[in-house]
This record gives C-alpha cells, sequence and structure tokens, in this order.
C-alpha cells in the first residue's frame, strides 16, 4: 500500500503529464500531425471520469489525507501558491475569451470540419453546420477552428491545474472555491 506521499507525487507528477499531453493534443489539432489530435480527449476523459472521483474519495474518506497537500510534505511548494492560482485563473480567462471569439465569429456553425489539421492549406474551407458543410474564407476558418479548439483544450487544461492545486496545496484555487475560508 503507497503511502500518501507517494500518492500525492504520483497525482502531481499525472497531473503535470496531462497538462502536456493537452498541449500536444492542441498542436495536432493546430498543425499536425492528425495522429497527434487523438491523445487529448483521452487525457481529458482519463482526468474526468477516473482521476478526479478517485482524488476526491480519496480526500473525503481517508482520516491521514493531509488538508496541506503535498506542501505539507514540502514546505517550499508555499511560496508558489499565489503563483499557481494565478496561471489557473488565466487559463480560465483565456480559455473564456477563446470560446466567446468561437460564439462571435462562428455564428451558427459548430465549428471546422475536423478532418484536417486547422492551419494546413486546403484549396476550399469549411464549417459545419447542422451536419452541412459551409464554405467560408480561410480568415474566417482559421479564427474559428483556433478559437474552437483553443477553448476546448484551455478548459480541460484549467481541469487540470485546479486538480494539481488541490494535490499540491490541499484546495481548490480562491476563485475557484464558493466563498470558503483560507
Amino acid at each position: 500500500m503507497p503511502t500518501i506521499r507517494k500518492k500525492l507525487l504520483g497525482w502531481a507528477v499525472f497531473s503535470v503529464a496531462m497538462e502536456i499531453v493537452l498541449l500536444v493534443g492542441l498542436i495536432g489539432f493546430l498543425f499536425g500531425p492528425n495522429s497527434l489530435r487523438f491523445i487529448s480527449p483521452i487525457a481529458f476523459v482519463t482526468t474526468v471520469i477516473f482521476w478526479f472521483p478517485r482524488l476526491q474519495t480519496d480526500y473525503t474518506h481517508n482520516p491521514h489525507w493531509p488538508k496541506a497537500g503535498l506542501s505539507r510534505f514540502y514546505p517550499k511548494l508555499q511560496k508558489w501558491r499565489t503563483a499557481h492560482e494565478y496561471l489557473a485563473g488565466m487559463m480560465f480567462m483565456v480559455a473564456l475569451a477563446a470560446l466567446a471569439v468561437f460564439f462571435v465569429t462562428a455564428g451558427r456553425a459548430w465549428g471546422p470540419d475536423g478532418t484536417r489539421p486547422v492551419f494546413e492549406k486546403q484549396q476550399s474551407y469549411h464549417l459545419i453546420l447542422q451536419g452541412q458543410s459551409t464554405p467560408v474564407n480561410r480568415t474566417r476558418y482559421l479564427v474559428v477552428g483556433t478559437s474552437a479548439f483553443a477553448s476546448w483544450h484551455g478548459m480541460a487544461f484549467v481541469f487540470a491545474l485546479v486538480s494539481q492545486h488541490f494535490i499540491i496545496f490541499g484546495h481548490y484555487p480562491r476563485w475557484f472555491r464558493h466563498a470558503e475560508p483560507d
């Protein structure tokens, strides 16, 4: 049975790995190759469905769980708490801005056709609207495609950062909590 310290270290490493996988997946969606595109949904589903509920279960049902997270064992991590909160908050704002750009520029379209990387040169550019392909100019295609994938990956990245904050510091970032005292 691994110690709580080893569990926390393992989860911290896992969260960093998921963040790297999400970034690599975003690169695949935007620039290619297509083979990179399939790893980011796997990372997100793994984090949301398998990892996060397990983390919550250990936290709420284990009386030995350190309420200060990994920083209880490594006190020097505390100096990074505010920076980590700002990073997660800024990433949340970037993801929201990308989502707003998507809604403004896409109109009623759902996004690019998704068969090729967004920045790959094509003869014609199409957005999908209710299963129908709608031709658009290159600029609109790039803005809609980039904002769609950046917002989706950005939200997944925020989720990973918030979970990572919980692992390291034993609580969620201040902006994420609902009026909880520090």
